[in-house]
């Protein structure tokens, strides 16, 4: 599939072009703080010149950008860090910040306005957040080299999402994605939808999402660029549009143990001309809070195998269901567990209490966010047909992947 990180898809033709794509920034520790603030050329160095040969170069921002203390109420954690930590992408060369995630919104929507303010402060584009829905949704349009080229950036439904009249990052919505990819075909050369979501430490998209991103090249992105899942997720071609699913995430060092596939990813890179892409580069690499560091010649060997192991269910649809059904038995029983309550003996609740609402938030997000959504109902058809135990039986070999040895 790729041969020395390249993967190419035919022979360019006439001017060319390419743009290069981070996973998830966060520097929520304060350590992780002071390195991008008053370290980032050295914290960037080693992965600096992969990015800096590219003509487009786009940053995934997954934080507030604020010293407020007004964390909204939510499951999951707020993250928030100083403007200063911008220092990062400068010394990277970033042109576009994508705000499109679950954790831009996390201090209110003053601090949404407050984050586009310290971007655009320091010099940068963006796209997925802003003022209201319509501001949000806005697609950005760029030209480089001479092609036109226009950026979607949208997000499954989690918190901090816009409305009408409440600054926000823009919503995940099929059609009026659909709808917004065609439109933007119509004035730009090249069309990159990015989409934050999927199911985090799993490294296969569920088949909605397949069927989904699909739909999304089928409506003329030329590129389908999706994070979120802080692991590395495979790609495939179809057409001869490339759908990368997640490239994990590229600094976010995080006090929390977590998985090894935390802290790994790849850089993308994609090759365009005046037909579309004809090639594909991934730089894979490991992080702590220090570095960021290319993988060696060997550990980069076992990457590439990896990455055709999660990579190759995207092309059996048999497999790829399978494989989520067994993720379920995990993680989506889990899930259950925000529906399995105490009876309450006066219902309904008082709604105007906020530790009534904050209990209820988990739930909320089960049937808001389109990946938690996913889950839980395919587990409950699973508990339904009475397969948990048969389904299960893929589950160690699926959790293998989130540690495997070269990492």
């Amino acid at each position: 599939m790729f041969q020395n990180r390249m993967m190419k898809l035919r022979e360019p033709v006439g001017k060319t072009f390419s743009i290069a794509f981070t996973g998830d920034v966060c520097p929520k520790s304060p350590e992780s703080r002071e390195r991008t603030i008053h370290h980032a050329e050295e914290l960037a160095a080693d992965v600096k010149p992969f990015l800096a040969s590219a003509d487009l170069k786009i940053m995934q921002w997954e934080t507030a950008l604020t010293e407020t203390d007004t964390p909204i109420d939510k499951s999951g954690p707020n993250l928030k860090c100083p403007p200063e930590c911008l220092n990062f992408g400068r010394a990277l060369g970033i042109d576009v910040m994508l705000l499109a995630n679950n954790h831009v919104g996390d201090f209110g929507p003053d601090a949404v306005l407050e984050t586009i303010f310290h971007i655009e402060n320091a010099g940068f584009r963006h796209a997925g957040a802003g003022k209201n829905l319509e501001d949000a949704r806005k697609t950005l349009f760029l030209e480089r080299n001479g092609f036109g080229i226009a950026i979607v950036n949208f997000a499954e439904n989690e918190f901090g999402t816009a409305g009408p009249d409440k600054p926000g990052v823009a919503p995940m919505h099929p059609f009026a994605n659909i709808r917004q990819i065609r439109e933007a075909k119509k004035n730009a050369d090249i069309v990159i939808a990015a989409i934050h979501g999927g199911h985090e430490y799993y490294a296969y998209p569920s088949p909605r999402m397949v069927e989904l991103y699909r739909e999304y090249a089928a409506a003329g992105a030329d590129i389908v660029w999706g994070c979120h899942t802080h692991c590395c997720a495979g790609c495939e071609i179809f057409g001869n549009v490339p759908i990368v699913y997640s490239p994990g995430n590229f600094y976010f060092p995080y006090p929390v143990p977590h998985p090894k596939c935390w802290n790994t990813g790849y850089l993308s890179k994609f090759f365009c001309d005046e037909k579309g892409i004809y090639a594909l580069e991934l730089l894979p690499y490991k992080f702590d809070t220090n570095a960021i560091t290319p993988l060696n010649p060997g550990e980069e060997k076992l990457f590439f195998e990896y990455y055709e192991k999660i990579s190759a269910p995207i092309r059996n649809p048999d497999l790829l269901q399978r494989c989520f059904e067994a993720w379920c038995t995990r993680s989506g029983i889990s899930y259950l567990s925000c529906l399995n309550r105490e009876k309450v003996e006066n219902w309904p609740p008082d709604w105007t209490r906020q530790e009534i609402v904050k209990s209820w938030l988990p739930c909320r997000n089960l049937f808001t966010c389109e990946a938690h959504s996913d889950m839980l109902k395919q587990t409950l058809r699973l508990v339904e047909e009475r397969r948990i135990g048969e389904a299960g039986k893929l589950l160690p070999e699926i959790l293998a992947l989130q540690d495997p040895p070269w990492m």
